[in-house]
């Protein structure tokens, strides 16, 4: 009993007094807090994943970091000094106060973070008076009282008083001066006549936008809108090919301007043409040509269906169904067709039919097939399609299979033709990533591409190859 005595008058000693039992309980949860200590040390590393913030931002995440870190350290003493303080003033709420002002740093720090003082902001903007403006899909506007800005970038010339968003989330705005779309100025757009047509398309009384690409139309007061990538003024279809690096929109006379109409985001017709982009459909029946829910490339008629711009043998698209032995093919009942309805040759073993890698290649036990063709002199076991060498700055990857080229056992294939003069040993295919050129070679000649710098030092042997 008197060692009892002894340990509980020291520990009064170093806490100034004697805590209360509601002190003692505040204690007890703050220390068993310790427990989830591993977790939230490893969560609050994620808060360095973005390299740089203003400076808010980094105040808030490093004390966040500190004052995780250092919580086993620091607890213990803090209870100490809390609760000295709160006897020696005779202040009981201090300790409470005292003892909290980690878990009250930590919301700080959350607060601070989450808070417009962390936001992100162009270099050398005005900390007071930047604000954006809006927000879509691809960035934002943002102003202060000296600059307009987009992602951040400066827009040189852009006039803050004047300067205004057109529409909700449609990348567009214009000052007094100019028209902007993404940030970047159109040049011909006239800024006070400037609207949106409707969700997708703009216009400013000469001309019509998409994408802030100018259609250049022929007629202005005949023009109209179309459904999806399709618009037609009384003398051109106009299409708008979105599935490219950059934005294109094709014109091409129209067969009946009355009649035309958008089909799907690739197909569209009029009384007398089916079109599928910027081809007219030859042979297709406008009457009857129709589009499926299911299929961006293919549409029917009454007397085939047609790929893209070409009639296949199929003859109804709702007779086919997935062959349970490939999913990549269709059968009807008589006959086995590729994903773009070309029909195999007979023989084929579609029970033992494989894919080869991603490309238009497959294989039975006897035959290799390129789309619905037989490979000639294509060994079957050994063939497949050959590693695409993927080429940038320092070094070069094989990490990819090529979608033209492949080999077997003893021979070099260009999709579905044996070429016969290749060099086995030295013949390499690939992507030149800072060109944008395909390229296939051997020691003696190049079959696809030309020279570049990076062919050239690869060919030099002076880039590091990264081997799957």
């Amino acid at each position: 009993m008197k060692e009892t005595t002894e340990k509980l008058s020291w520990t009064n000693r170093i806490m100034g007094g004697k805590l209360t039992s509601k002190e003692k309980l505040f204690s007890i949860i703050l220390i068993s807090l310790l427990l989830f200590w591993p977790i939230v040390a490893l969560v609050s590393i994620f808060a360095f994943d973005k390299p740089t913030l203003p400076l808010f931002g980094e105040i808030a995440r490093h004390g966040f970091a500190l004052i995780v870190f250092g919580y086993p350290f620091y607890l213990l003493p803090l209870i100490i000094v809390a609760s000295r303080i709160s006897k020696k003033l005779v202040k009981p709420y201090l300790f409470y106060l005292i003892s909290s002002l980690p878990l009250i740093s930590l919301l700080l720090c959350v607060l601070i973070a989450m808070s417009p003082l962390s936001e992100d902001r162009p270099y050398g903007s005005d900390f007071f008076s930047y604000r954006k403006i809006g927000k879509d899909y691809q960035g934002s506007y943002a102003l202060d009282n000296k600059h307009v800005y987009y992602c951040f970038e400066k827009i040189e010339g852009g006039d803050v008083a004047t300067f205004h968003l057109i529409g909700k989330n449609t990348g567009y705005s214009a000052d007094k001066n100019h028209v902007y779309y993404i940030g970047k100025i159109m040049k011909k757009a006239h800024p006070k006549t400037f609207k949106m047509s409707n969700a997708n398309i703009a216009c400013d009384g000469k001309d019509y936008y998409s994408y802030g690409i100018p259609f250049h139309v022929s007629d202005y007061k005949s023009f109209r809108p179309g459904y999806n990538n399709w618009s037609v003024d009384k003398n051109y279809i106009y299409y708008t090919d979105d599935h490219t690096e950059n934005y294109e929109i094709h014109s091409i006379p129209v067969g009946d301007y009355k009649s035309f109409k958008g089909l799907s985001e690739q197909y569209a017709k009029d009384i007398y043409h089916v079109y599928f982009k910027t081809k007219i459909v030859e042979g297709a029946d406008p009457a009857t040509f129709h589009t499926f829910a299911q299929g961006y490339y293919f549409g029917q008629d009454k007397n085939c269906v047609y790929y893209e711009n070409k009639a296949t043998e199929v003859k109804d698209y709702n007779k086919l169904k997935v062959a349970k032995e490939n999913k990549n093919f269709y059968v009807d009942g008589k006959n086995f067709y590729t994903h773009d309805f070309l029909k195999m040759p007979e023989g084929t073993n579609i029970k033992h039919l494989t894919n080869i890698a991603y490309g238009d290649w497959s294989k039975d036990q006897k035959r290799v097939y390129w789309k619905n063709k037989i490979v000639k002199g294509a060994d079957a076991k050994s063939f497949d399609a050959l590693p695409s060498l993927y080429l940038y700055e320092g070094s070069a990857a094989d990490n990819n299979k090529d979608y033209d080229y492949a080999k077997d056992a003893n021979n070099i294939f260009h999709k579905d033709t044996l070429l016969k003069d290749a060099d086995y040993a030295t013949f390499v295919c690939g992507w030149d990533g800072l060109n944008k050129v395909a390229f296939a070679f051997d020691k003696n000649r190049y079959y696809e591409g030309h020279p570049t710098p990076l062919i050239r030092k690869y060919r030099m042997g002076k880039m590091k190859v990264e081997h799957n």
